[in-house]
């Protein structure tokens, strides 16, 4: 198994954060529109696959084996060997999970706001995914620059 993702889900993940983003970058005065709600949507679940990945390495219950893909751990390994933050929370146990438990939360927030979002939940989630979609950025290009014929 890799270290990252498969050039597919670079690509789909980079999107994806990128587009994550513009939405968490929007006014909170503006209403969030239905594709804005999807976005945030899948937002949540690649943070999950992250969990998911974090609990299958840094150990599980048995019974949540079952949920485990082999895209969440490389959804896990490509943000630990890539986000300095997320690796140094890694060193800290418990506090990976909460961190990522909590990106999720504010997203949810976000779909379905019950008052107005908490500033800097907004923000930490939108550094953790420009974090993300910058590494998947440099990734994409240094798979570029080996791919490229040497003249």
């Amino acid at each position: 198994m890799s270290l990252s993702p498969t050039i597919p889900d670079l690509y789909r993940y980079g999107i994806l954060a990128s587009r994550a983003i513009g939405v968490l970058s929007k006014s909170r005065n503006q209403p969030i529109s239905e594709e804005e709600k999807e976005v945030l949507g899948e937002s949540q679940e690649l943070v999950r696959k992250m969990i998911r990945g974090e609990q299958f390495l840094f150990g599980s219950k048995l019974n949540e084996m079952a949920k485990i893909r082999p895209e969440d751990v490389e959804a896990f390994t490509f943000v630990l060997s890539s986000d300095a933050q997320v690796k140094n929370r890694a060193a800290k146990k418990g506090d990976l999970r909460v961190y990522f438990e909590h990106i999720v939360s504010t997203l949810e927030s976000a779909i379905a706001p019950v008052g107005p979002p908490d500033p800097e939940a907004i923000q930490i989630a939108r550094d953790f995914f420009a974090r993300f979609a910058d590494s998947l950025i440099e990734m994409a290009k240094e798979k570029r620059r080996r791919a490229a014929p040497a003249c």
